[in-house]
């Protein structure tokens, strides 16, 4: 799943769930990019 229907699905729901999952993958996305 990517960060776009993460985020559409969190602000569907409003699940902190979905907010921490976002959150996370934004920092592996984050990380990624530095190591590429």
């Amino acid at each position: 799943m990517n960060c776009e229907a993460l985020w559409e699905l969190f602000l569907a729901t409003g699940l902190p769930e979905a907010y921490a999952l976002y959150r996370l993958l934004r920092e592996e996305e984050a990380r990624e990019i530095k190591t590429a």
